[in-house]
């Protein structure tokens, strides 16, 4: 039953996934042989690749035809490559990939000494793999020999990641059948989130302690979220409450307060909410934070897309007895995943600029009030249950949080790559006046 529930989990918002998965992976392995194949994670995403296919998503002979073939085609481009423009080539423009140069010292020695070994055992390692046919090409290595050891290396490193990919997807059923697919799911993208984060800031040093509360807030709100589901599809006691609190708010029902709550349901709508982004991000811009403000206008659509992909995927009708009617699918709630990816982003992109403690804490009770705010008003007028409030604050968190952590790593690739480049030229400037100087010294 595994593989049909996580098919319906992935195909419904993404038909192309079964249909063009394999040119997918073909291409990510394609793209990884070449000079620069250390920045694409193809090596990650053949092993996804043989993941879905134990859980049926994909063809378990066809993902490991698309990765030897994609392996195989990147090498011979690559390999060619080099032997039409050779080294110069990478001295010149290695800069516009983030070359190093470490790497390529390494993997020509390798060639020059010991090309075949380099060529296949060369394809589980992400600096040979991505260098040795290009240097091969460069190196006058010939091209019938080049391609026997491609051919073998490549089918030999597709065939094995894929399948480490299917036997991990073996233990994913396993678990599934345990915790259940949601929790499942959520806990194997917490771990993968993780593990990646570890191993990008052992290389580059990208995160500090203050984005450790970013991560937490990450994984946490994904695995609250992943359990709402659970719970509410398995008919949990979380059902109940959902009951009992609607009577409750209905029993408390009042003109005023009434009207009160369609004001403020109304006035942080997610209409609403993208109309006011629209001066948060523009002030943004004029403050020349360039990277935050970009983070705003995904959020909020990626939000809105992932709460009704969701909405489609769950089907769970919305109270029958409520003060306002509302069509459509009420699980997880629009408004609340919208004022939770609003609010919480006023609360990161703000709070340091307030010198004040005491305003600082008044600013960050008084987004985090309204959030809350939003969700109670869809609770007393019976638009949504508890848990598709609950559900939807979890889904825009993790959201947002995602989003940070993913244009803090952009931004510090950026930031890099202009400081490598402006060095570059600062150091081509200072030969350039030495040799003019040296001229005028003969």
């Amino acid at each position: 039953m595994t593989p049909e529930i996580l098919n319906n989990l992935f195909s419904p918002p993404f038909p192309w996934l079964e249909y063009f998965g394999h040119w997918f992976i073909l291409l990510a392995a394609f793209f990884e042989a070449m000079p620069f194949g250390f920045l694409v994670p193809g090596h990650a995403l053949v092993m996804a690749g043989g993941f879905f296919a134990k859980l049926g998503v994909f063809s378990l002979a066809g993902v490991i035809m698309a990765a030897a073939l994609g392996a195989v085609l990147g090498d011979l481009v690559s390999y060619l490559a080099g032997r039409r423009y050779g080294y110069d080539f990478l001295e010149r423009y290695g800069r516009y990939f983030f070359f190093k140069r470490e790497y390529f010292c390494r993997t020509r020695a390798l060639v020059k000494e010991h090309a075949g070994k380099t060529i296949i055992l060369g394809r589980f390692n992400f600096m040979t793999r991505s260098f040795a046919p290009f240097i091969a090409g460069a190196s006058g290595v010939g091209f019938m020999r080049f391609s026997f050891y491609s051919l073998l290396g490549g089918s030999l490193w597709a065939t094995l990641s894929v399948l480490i990919g299917y036997f991990f997807g073996q233990s994913f059923e396993i678990a599934v059948r345990l915790v259940g697919i949601y929790i499942a799911v959520a806990v194997l993208l917490s771990g993968l989130i993780i593990i990646a984060l570890r191993w990008i800031n052992k290389k580059a040093h990208v995160f500090t302690r203050r984005h450790l509360p970013i991560l937490t807030v990450n994984v946490a709100a994904l695995y609250i979220f992943a359990k709402i589901i659970d719970d509410v599809a398995k008919g949990k006691f979380i059902i109940t409450i959902d009951r009992w609190l609607a009577e409750s708010l209905g029993a408390l029902a009042d003109p005023g307060l009434s009207g009160a709550m369609v004001f403020v349901t109304d006035l942080f709508s997610p209409r609403s909410l993208a109309l006011f982004s629209i001066p948060v991000f523009c002030f943004l811009i004029l403050r020349k934070k360039i990277f935050t403000a970009a983070i705003l206008l995904p959020a909020l659509g990626g939000g809105y897309l992932l709460q009704h992909y969701f909405k489609q995927l769950l089907a769970r009708p919305r109270p029958i007895d409520g003060l306002s009617f509302v069509e459509g699918f009420g699980f997880p709630s629009g408004h609340a995943a919208i004022a939770a990816i609003f609010f919480a982003f006023l609360i990161y992109a703000f709070k340091d600029d307030i010198r004040s403690a005491t305003l600082r804490r008044l600013f960050i009770g008084a987004a985090a009030g309204a959030m809350l705010l939003t969700g109670l008003s869809r609770l007393y007028l019976g638009a949504h249950w508890l848990t598709d409030v609950a559900a939807g604050l979890c889904l825009g968190l993790f959201w947002l949080t995602f989003l940070i952590i993913s244009f803090t790593l952009t931004s510090f690739a950026f930031k890099s790559w202009q400081e490598s480049i402006k060095k570059k030229s600062i150091t081509a400037r200072a030969r350039s006046l030495w040799r003019s100087c040296a001229r005028l010294g003969k």
